[in-house]
């Protein structure tokens, strides 16, 4: 299941990670742009010096390097490197570093020098600049002299580049470093940020799950929600009191009916009666008069379902809870229906040997029991199966009442517990109205029951009732 949470957290870190990432490389890259570029101006200052050092007297290319001036290139395990060749690859001369070893000869003009990278002869990461220039005649300041015949030459000058990577490392490390702390701060903030600004849809969604057909007189707040959700609660406040208003009116209807149809079937029911036991010898009414009795007396019945609903849903139900010995009340119920099991040849598996004692209503539990006892045996196929199993642990009490079924859907579960509800086969029968599942739920919920239908498998419907721990008034007793 998708969570907005999860969606707003994800997204506004994915996108600080790229933010960060962004910012991060260009940190990194713009600090390594910089210290290469001062490593380069120092490797290119190096150049220059040798090449002002450089001069053409004799016929001869010479350099006027004294080692007291770059003593780092006079060094036998040094990390600085040069070498001055004339056109043709041969070496005038080179530094004492570089031993018989050869520096690549790349380069470029004075102005535009070429820089790259290379390992030097010590195996280490270096880098080197290479220029190619003409060097100046020994009497430059004789203005009859000129360049004619001068060969050019080229420098190259390396040196070791391992603080450079060192600096740039550090650099990386603290960036990633100072990246993860920023992540996990920003991991809180938003978690806290997210957490804080959905209480209220939270809060509309735990209100929201909590309604149901007797709570249908709950409202949102509208005034303390954010302008988003102001709009909603507004429509699901008025969505639910047309509900209410719904749902009232069929209660009042039913409970209505019930209470004007109880006082003539009472007595269409004594009359039928009196008719039946004293009935006029020469007339043939007596089948007449019978079949009028159980008419009335299925009708009866069916307002008494309605007036015990209608008393359960406006909260007129009393309520007399006292201590309940499950197995011995489940045995018992159960013995009112064995005949009846026994006639279809069903098959029997109680498990409720050992059980617990409930504080609970012992006539409104019994009324419960009697219905789902009543509809496994109805409702069981001939020679089918009826499995009723109790489990005690510490979070309460969990009765199980199964029964095989021949034409029951998936589909139909989410209609069991509604009222005049029955499948198209049984409708032929009068002597269930649809009540029954009901009467149950009603009265479950009334004493604090949990009552739930499922289909285990497609030949199997089971009911459930989980009465809470805090309805346990003793310890499991031994039957």
């Amino acid at each position: 299941m998708r969570s907005i949470r999860r969606q707003i957290t994800r997204s506004l870190l994915f996108g600080f990670i790229i933010l960060m990432g962004l910012t991060g490389s260009a940190v990194y890259l713009s600090a390594r742009y910089w210290l290469t570029a001062e490593f380069d101006h120092t490797l290119s200052a190096t150049a220059r010096s040798f090449a002002m050092l450089t001069r053409f007297d004799d016929n001869k290319v010479k350099i006027d390097f004294e080692n007291e001036l770059m003593p780092e290139f006079d060094r036998a395990n040094g990390s600085a490197f040069f070498q001055l060749r004339v056109a043709g690859g041969k070496t005038i001369r080179r530094s004492r570093s570089l031993h018989e070893s050869e520096l690549p000869e790349r380069f470029g003009e004075t102005d535009r020098p070429s820089f790259w990278n290379l390992t030097l002869p010590s195996g280490r990461a270096g880098r080197a600049i290479g220029i190619h220039f003409v060097p100046k005649p020994a009497e430059e300041d004789d203005e009859n002299v000129t360049p004619v015949g001068i060969p050019a030459v080229t420098i190259v000058v390396a040196r070791d580049r391992t603080d450079l990577d060192r600096s740039l490392r550090w650099l990386g490390a603290l960036l990633a470093g100072v990246g993860c702390i920023a992540l996990g701060g920003v991991l809180f903030i938003v978690h806290r940020a997210v957490t804080r600004g959905l209480i209220p849809l939270a809060d509309l969604g735990e209100r929201s799950s909590q309604i149901g057909s007797h709570t249908l007189h709950t409202r949102f707040p509208v005034e303390s929600m954010p302008s988003e959700l102001a709009p909603i609660c507004a429509r699901l406040n008025d969505l639910l009191a047309r509900l209410d208003r719904a749902f009232e009116r069929e209660r009042r209807f039913g409970a209505d009916v019930a209470h004007e149809l109880r006082t003539p079937l009472a007595e269409l029911r004594s009359l039928a009666e009196v008719a039946q036991r004293w009935p006029d010898p020469n007339s043939e009414t007596a089948g007449f008069f019978r079949d009028t009795l159980d008419i009335a007396r299925q009708m009866e019945s069916l307002v008494l379902a309605l007036l015990a609903i209608a008393r359960c849903e406006e909260g007129r139900q009393p309520i007399r809870r006292t201590a309940v010995e499950m197995p011995s009340l489940i045995r018992e119920i159960w013995g009112r229906f064995a005949p009846m099991a026994r006639d279809k040849d069903l098959k029997i598996a109680i498990e409720v040997e050992r059980g617990g004692i409930l504080r609970t209503d012992p006539e409104l539990l019994r009324i419960a029991l009697a219905n789902l006892f009543s509809n496994a045996v109805e409702h069981a196929p001939a020679g089918g199966t009826v499995s009723i199993a109790m489990d005690v642990d510490e979070k309460g009490v969990r009765l199980t009442i199964a029964n095989t079924v021949s034409d029951l859907q998936p589909e139909d579960v989410s209609h069991l517990f509604d009222r005049f509800w029955r499948k198209d086969s049984a409708r032929t029968d009068g002597n269930h109205a649809g009540l029954g599942l009901s009467i149950t739920r009603e009265l479950t919920t009334l004493i604090g029951v949990e009552l739930s239908a499922k289909m285990p498998s497609p030949e199997w419907v089971e009911f459930s009732l989980q009465f809470p721990g805090a309805a346990l008034a003793g310890q499991p007793v031994e039957q």
